[in-house]
């Protein structure tokens, strides 16, 4: 009897798990239809027509750029990231930004976007989860440049930097 539950437990994680799964993905189509909705300048309740993608033409990039475009909400908060964390930032950081609008986006999302970011060359990576933002990005997120530093205080941030790796 011990073995008959043991197995009918064991059955039931692995349905958990195949329903965990099943829902993150239904949350990544809700999130692309709604980026879709919202790109395309319809209203709820004007039929709009989603073009079905492939899970493999998902993933392919065409000369390094994402094929869907960046909603505006995350077009809002790379906006207040590079506002607020000038040189340098952290998953954490972008997280915050997230949760200071209730954004509903979690870490895992955070990450994969930071990841795309990077691979578009709007982020680069400091160090492991690390990331600054690239003159590309602070275009294209309307982001003041960061100041000219003087040669002087270039080779000071350097040589620290270099301590801190040393």
């Amino acid at each position: 009897m011990s073995e008959a539950l043991r197995e009918r437990i064991a059955e039931r994680e692995q349905r958990i798990a195949a329903l965990r799964q099943e829902a993150v993905i239904l949350e990544a189509e809700i999130r692309a239809y709604r980026d879709a909705l919202a790109l395309s300048g319809a209203t709820s309740r004007e039929p709009i027509s989603v073009h079905k993608v492939s899970r493999a033409d998902e993933s392919k990039p065409s000369g390094g750029r994402s094929r869907r475009g960046l909603s505006a909400q995350w077009q809002s908060i790379w906006h207040d990231v590079g506002t607020r964390f000038r040189d340098r930032f952290s998953i954490d950081d972008i997280f915050s930004v997230t949760q200071a609008v209730d954004t509903g986006i979690n870490r895992s999302n955070v990450r994969s976007q930071a990841w795309t970011r990077e691979q578009n060359g709007d982020l680069s990576r400091v160090s492991d989860g690390i990331y600054r933002m690239t003159d590309q990005g602070r275009e294209r997120f309307s982001v003041q440049p960061l100041p000219s530093a003087s040669p002087e205080a270039s080779l000071l941030r350097l040589s620290v930097e270099e301590g801190v790796a040393a």
